[in-house]
C-alpha cells in the first residue's frame, strides 16, 4: 500500500519529469499534505494550484482551506475563505469544523451565525462542527439546543458522530451519568467512536466503573484493537484483580491481538522522516 509520503514523492516526480499535473492529482495531493502536517509542502502545492488556474475552483478552494487548517495555518485558510465569493455549504463547513478542531469554539459559532444570516441550509456536517465547538468551550446548554434544533427544525436524523459529539460535550463537563444515559437511549446502535468518546470522558474524570463498561464495549466492537485491552488490564491491576488481568491476557493471545507501534512524521529541510515509537 502506498503511504502518504510516497504519494508526495510521486507528485514531485511528476513535476520533475515535466508531466502536467491535472485536477485529480491536485485534489489527491491536497488531501495528503495535511496528513503529513507539512506546511512547506502545502505552500508549494498551493502555488502550483494558482499557477494552473485551479484556485477559482470551488472544490479545490475547499480542499486548500482544509489543508491549511490541518497544517495550523488558520490565517491562510481564513484568507482563502474571505476572498472566495461564491461559497457553498462545504466551504462554510470547512471553516466551522476547522475552528472547532483548534478549540476556537466562539469563532465556529460565529461562522454558523453568518451562514444562518445568509439563509444557507446547514447539513449534518455543519452540526458535527457546531457540537464539537460547543464541547471545546463547555457550552453544554447550547450544545443540547443545537442537537435538538438539528432534529426539530432541520429534520436531520442524528448519526453516530453527532452522538459522539454529544457524549464528548457531556463528558468534558463531567456529566458522565447523563452521557451514559444518552448512549443507552440512542436511536441507533452506539459505535466505537461513541464508546471511545465516553471512555475518554471516564478516564478524564477517573470514573472506573463506567470506564470498565466502555472498555469492554470497545473490545466487542473492535476485537483486534489493543487499546481497550491494555486499558482494561490497567483498571484490573489498579484494583489488584490479578486473575482478571491474567484472563484478559489469555483472551488477547487467543484473539491474536497485537499492540502496534505508534508512528510520527517530522519534516526536516523539506524532507519527510517517519519514526515508529513503542
Amino acid at each position: 500500500m502506498i503511504d502518504e509520503r510516497e504519494a508526495l514523492d510521486t507528485f514531485r516526480c511528476m513535476q520533475r519529469v515535466g508531466l502536467k499535473v491535472n485536477y485529480s492529482a491536485l485534489i489527491s495531493i491536497l488531501s495528503v499534505s495535511p496528513t503529513l502536517a507539512c506546511l512547506d509542502h502545502g505552500k508549494e502545492i498551493h502555488v502550483e494550484v494558482v499557477k494552473l488556474g485551479f484556485n477559482t475552483d470551488l472544490f479545490v478552494a475547499s480542499a486548500l482551506i482544509t489543508m491549511h487548517i490541518k497544517c495550523d495555518n488558520l490565517i491562510r485558510a481564513e484568507t482563502i475563505f474571505q476572498i472566495f465569493a461564491s461559497k457553498d455549504v462545504v466551504m462554510w463547513n470547512s471553516m466551522v469544523i476547522g475552528y472547532a478542531q483548534h478549540g476556537l469554539g466562539e469563532d465556529a459559532l460565529r461562522v454558523l451565525s453568518e451562514m444562518c444570516a445568509l439563509g444557507l441550509l446547514s447539513d449534518d456536517i455543519t452540526f458535527v462542527g457546531v457540537l464539537s465547538a460547543c464541547s471545546y468551550i463547555g457550552k453544554v446548554k447550547e450544545g443540547r439546543e443545537f442537537f435538538n434544533l438539528m432534529v426539530s427544525n432541520y429534520k436531520l436524523e442524528p448519526k453516530a458522530r453527532h452522538y459522539a459529539c454529544m457524549v464528548d460535550l457531556l463528558g468534558r463537563a463531567g456529566h458522565i451519568s447523563v452521557a451514559m444515559n444518552l448512549i443507552n437511549n440512542m436511536a441507533i446502535e452506539a459505535d466505537a467512536v461513541v464508546w471511545g468518546s465516553f471512555l475518554g470522558a471516564c478516564r478524564t474524570h477517573m470514573n472506573m466503573e463506567f470506564e470498565e463498561i466502555a472498555a469492554k464495549k470497545l473490545m466487542g466492537l473492535e476485537p483486534k484493537n489493543s487499546g481497550p485491552y491494555v486499558l482494561l488490564s490497567q483498571i484490573y491491576a489498579s484494583k489488584e484483580r490479578w486473575k482478571d488481568v491474567e484472563e484478559l491476557r489469555h483472551v488477547m493471545k487467543l484473539r491474536k491481538v497485537r499492540k502496534f507501534l505508534g508512528c510520527n512524521w517530522i519534516d526536516v529541510e523539506k524532507k519527510v522522516h517517519k519514526f515508529k515509537r513503542r
